[in-house]
């Protein structure tokens, strides 16, 4: 960063250039910023995909050698083996989403935007989390039933802005919590509302609902309103940050209402994309 700040030595970025050229240095040095900043996410990205490996082998390390420690039967063993496997997977899902944010935070979304059929993004969407032994739902497959998922009357002509496969996380994200959340015999239902240039994707359940105290929170990171329960559910804290951070990548706006014991509504606004000419 030689020359980039101002030092009581030197010629081009010393004292007295500052004062003459302001404006000129701070850019200079706002870059520098950036740059330090973009560094540093992919350090950080670097890093967290090593760890993601460490963390893998190691919990699979400790496990199996608890597991050989004991001569149990082998229905004993493949339950090791299955808690092996639920454990790495959720260690790696930790990282994977926290290097996402990562590149949320750099201003890596919404790169590669273009006309997204709203109702495909949707199914999409629908159709992964209603999949048996989808990760993040993974105890709430009860004798066969799921919480159904029910897409209503949302026009098939509509397109928003955006990228497809960040807004298909978006709304299978939303889609899992909410599934997450809501006995079997419930209901998770999607609609949309088209309003001037926008539209707003409703996500609503009949779940437990959510302690007014805790819906300024959602959203944060790593923030859950029941710790216990979410771990048990898959959850990790970070689903509604990634939400957040691509909805508001996509120019949009999210916000949460809840009640206890009627369920949950969130809702994307998203822009719609403009007519070609």
């Amino acid at each position: 960063m030689t020359g980039v700040l101002p030092t009581a030595s030197g010629t081009g970025g010393n004292v007295q250039g500052f004062a003459h050229h302001p404006g000129r240095h701070l850019r200079r040095w706002g870059t520098v910023r950036l740059r330090m900043t973009l560094w540093n996410v992919a350090v950080l990205a670097l890093i967290l995909g090593a760890l993601g490996g460490v963390v893998r082998y190691t919990v699979q390390a400790d496990l199996f050698s608890l597991a050989l420690e004991h001569p149990w039967p082998e229905d004993r063993y493949r339950e090791f083996l299955a808690a092996i496997d639920t454990a790495a997977g959720r260690q790696s899902r930790i990282v994977e989403e926290l290097l996402f944010l990562a590149r949320a935070d750099a201003g890596g979304l919404a790169r590669d935007v273009g006309p997204v059929c709203l109702i495909e993004a949707l199914e999409e969407a629908a159709e992964a989390v209603s999949r048996p032994g989808y990760p993040g739902v993974p105890t709430k497959r009860v004798d066969g039933c799921w919480p159904c998922i029910r897409l209503e009357s949302i026009d098939p002509l509509l397109m928003v802005e955006g990228s497809g496969s960040e807004l298909t996380r978006l709304f299978t994200n939303l889609l899992e919590n909410a599934v997450r959340h809501t006995p079997p015999e419930g209901t998770v239902t999607v609609s949309a509302m088209v309003d001037a240039m926008s539209v707003t994707v409703t996500v609503t359940d009949t779940g437990e609902g959510i302690a007014p105290e805790h819906l300024p929170h959602l959203g944060e990171r790593f923030y859950r309103v029941d710790a216990a329960r979410s771990a048990g559910t898959g959850g990790t804290g970070l689903g509604l940050a990634i939400c957040r951070s691509i909805t508001e990548a996509h120019g949009g706006r999210m916000t949460i209402e809840s009640k206890v014991g009627e369920g949950t509504a969130v809702r994307i606004r998203l822009l719609l994309c403009p007519l070609r000419t």
